[in-house]
């Protein structure tokens, strides 16, 4: 399934191409399952940066080893695997895919290749902003926005795995019930009906929240600013960070895989994250699970906010 052109989920057709070339460090993934997440929306819609056509979409994989480069040591012919992609090369929207050996992982043993696919790209950024950027303690207060998103879900269980006490924010009743009531969320905020910064300065053992992980870049982040436990509110929000002496981060996972950064790290949180899979402590929830020939509607029930957890789709 390619576009062969920038704009809508109508772009999708179905195309005839050769199987990708397997480099040096390449393992060829026969292709079980890929998700759809708002990276392929963006990609499609032109948004990162214009791309040779026809493109293939889907960055996250799981399946199965068919082939393997030279320079490829810890996988073997059969081994089962998932993995963020290159966001630079052709996707998993396809029967098979060509990955960098050195960042993808043994897929979790204990569930199925269209649930495993929905967790690399989401579950290393939920990683990596937690245990990398803000180096979480057990008994910090995080505040999550969009709990019940993709990045979200698995951010709240990540951090409740580690101690720490977790408030979410959502709108719809049923994701504040998903939160509340799957993810044992320790607060869960209507965001749209109340002032939530308000809300977290009341509930909040430290009188605020010292971690917030925002996933939809939209003016939550700002006024989540205000609600930090360092200092009394200050405007305006560009000298907040600086006031409040708190560190911004962006997280954007297809990047640094794409300019061959921290590969290893990518395959040792994917690791880490199959043993919590494999042990019950993080359970990745599918919103929709679609076939290929169904990307086109996946894509629109994604752009539509309207989902709880990541769409999958299988082959």
């Amino acid at each position: 399934m390619v576009i062969t052109r920038h704009g809508g989920p109508e772009v999708f057709t179905w195309q005839e191409r050769p199987k990708p070339l397997v480099n040096e460090f390449d393992v060829l993934v026969q292709v079980r399952a890929t998700s759809i997440t708002p990276v392929d929306s963006k990609l499609r819609s032109g948004y990162f940066v214009t791309r040779h056509f026809p493109l293939i979409l889907g960055y996250d994989v799981s399946g199965i080893v068919v082939e393997a480069g030279d320079r490829v040591s810890k996988f073997q012919i059969g081994d089962e695997v998932y993995a963020s992609l290159n966001i630079l090369r052709d996707g998993a929207n396809a029967e098979y895919v060509a990955a960098d050996s050195r960042s993808i992982a043994l897929k979790p043993k204990t569930i199925d290749h269209a649930t495993a696919a929905i967790l690399p790209r989401a579950a290393i950024a939920a990683w990596e902003a937690l245990h990398q950027h803000a180096r979480v303690q057990p008994g910090q207060t995080v505040l999550i926005h969009a709990g019940a998103g993709g990045v979200g879900h698995l951010a709240v269980q990540l951090a409740k795995s580690h101690g720490c006490h977790t408030i979410v924010t959502a709108s719809r009743k049923e994701a504040m019930r998903f939160c509340r009531d799957t993810l044992k969320a320790d607060e869960v905020i209507d965001y749209k009906s109340m002032d939530f910064v308000q809300q977290v300065m009341s509930i909040s053992p430290d009188k605020g929240h010292p971690i917030v992980i925002e996933t939809n870049s939209n003016d939550l982040w700002a006024r989540s600013l205000d609600g930090m436990a360092t200092s009394p509110q200050l405007p305006p929000s560009e000298e907040k960070l600086f006031l409040k002496k708190a560190t911004q981060y962006h997280e954007s996972v297809g990047f640094p895989a794409a300019y061959k950064l921290h590969l290893d790290r990518q395959r040792q949180i994917l690791s880490l994250i199959s043993e919590l899979v494999d042990s019950a402590q993080l359970v990745p929830h599918i919103a929709y699970k679609l076939k290929l020939s169904e990307v086109a509607r996946g894509h629109a029930l994604q752009e539509s906010g309207n989902i709880i957890g990541t769409i999958s789709v299988e082959l």
